[in-house]
C-alpha cells in the first residue's frame, strides 16, 4: 500500500487487486496518523502519516523578459500560465500555490548580451522590488550547463519558459532548501541501501517491519534523485517531509533540507 491521488485528493492505493483507491480528505489543519483497516490482513494493521495544510493565498509571480534593443528576448508569456500549472502541480506537496502577477519586458542590450556574468545578473535581479512576491527574469544565458539561479532575497533567473522543474527547484531556494547530490568530486558516490538513519520519522513512517513508505534494499541515492532539490535538471518533482541525507554543495554528507519541516512556506523577495 502506498500513498497516492485520485480526483485531486490523497488517497491510499492497495494495488491491482483493489476495486477503487479509498480517498482521504483532511478536515482541518495539522498531523495526523491513518491506520488502514485491511480485511484479512495479518499483523498490526498499517499506519500512514499525513499533514493537512491551512489555507494561504497563493504567492504572487512577477516575469521580467530581458530583450535586446528590438525587443527580441527567450522564452514566451504565452508559456507561463502552463508553467505556474506545472509548480502548482509540485507544491501541493507542500500546500503552497502560485499565481502570475504581472509579465514586463525591457530592452537592455548589455543585459542581453552579458547576462551570463555575475555582476550583471545581480544589477538584472535587482530591477522590481517590493513586489510582495517573487521576481522571474528570463535571460538568454546563466552559465554553461546552467538554466536556472535563484538570488536569495532579489530575484530568480531562467534561461526558459516551459520548464516547471527548474522554476520549482529555484522557488525550493527561496524556501530555504538545499541542493542535495548522490556524489562529489573527490567523494565516493553513494551506494547504499536507504535505512532509517537516512530519512526523518515522518518520511520512514512506521518502520522497520512493512509500514514504512519505502521498499526494502531501495537505494538512498534512488531517493536523492527523487527529490526537487537532487542537484542536477535530472532530478524529480519530490518534496518530503523533512531532511534526506546526501551530499550538500560542499561535499559535506549529513542531513540536507529538502523537505516540508522547517521550509519558508511565504517565500518573498525582500528588496
Amino acid at each position: 500500500m502506498q500513498w497516492s491521488v485520485a480526483d485531486g485528493k490523497a488517497a491510499l492505493a492497495f494495488g491491482p487487486q483493489s476495486t477503487a483507491p479509498q480517498i482521504v480528505v483532511g478536515l482541518a489543519p495539522g498531523t495526523e496518523t491513518l491506520t488502514a483497516n485491511v480485511a484479512h490482513f495479518v499483523g498490526s494493521s498499517p499506519q500512514f502519516n499525513f499533514e493537512v495544510y491551512d489555507y494561504a493565498d497563493p504567492i504572487a509571480l512577477h516575469f521580467m523578459f530581458i530583450c535586446d534593443n528590438n525587443g527580441n528576448h527567450v522564452g514566451s508569456a504565452d508559456d507561463i500560465p502552463g508553467l505556474i500549472t506545472g509548480v502548482n502541480d509540485i507544491y501541493r506537496q507542500a500546500g503552497i500555490r502560485f499565481a502570475q502577477a504581472s509579465v514586463s519586458y525591457t530592452n537592455e542590450i548589455s543585459w542581453y548580451l552579458n547576462s551570463e556574468i555575475r555582476n550583471i545578473q545581480q544589477e538584472i535581479v535587482n530591477v522590481m522590488t517590493n513586489t510582495g512576491g517573487l521576481e522571474i527574469y528570463i535571460v538568454p544565458n546563466i552559465a554553461p550547463g546552467v538554466a536556472g539561479r535563484s538570488y536569495p532575497n532579489q530575484g530568480l533567473l531562467m534561461t526558459n519558459t516551459v520548464s516547471a522543474h527548474i522554476l520549482a527547484h529555484e522557488i525550493g531556494h527561496q524556501c530555504g532548501w538545499r541542493d542535495i547530490y548522490t556524489f562529489r568530486p573527490d567523494r565516493p558516490p553513494l551506494t547504499m541501501p536507504l535505512s532509517r538513519d537516512h530519512l526523518s520519522p515522518a518520511d520512514w513512517n512506521n518502520g522497520p517491519g512493512p509500514q514504512e513508505y519505502y521498499p526494502r534494499e531501495l537505494p538512498l541515492a534512488t531517493v536523492i534523485k527523487r527529490c526537487l532539490m537532487f542537484g542536477l535538471t535530472s532530478g524529480g518533482n519530490d518534496i518530503p517531509a523533512g531532511p534526506i541525507k546526501g551530499y550538500d554543495k560542499e561535499g559535506k554528507f549529513g542531513s540536507v533540507p529538502v523537505g516540508t519541516q522547517g521550509m519558508n512556506r511565504f517565500p518573498k523577495h525582500d528588496n
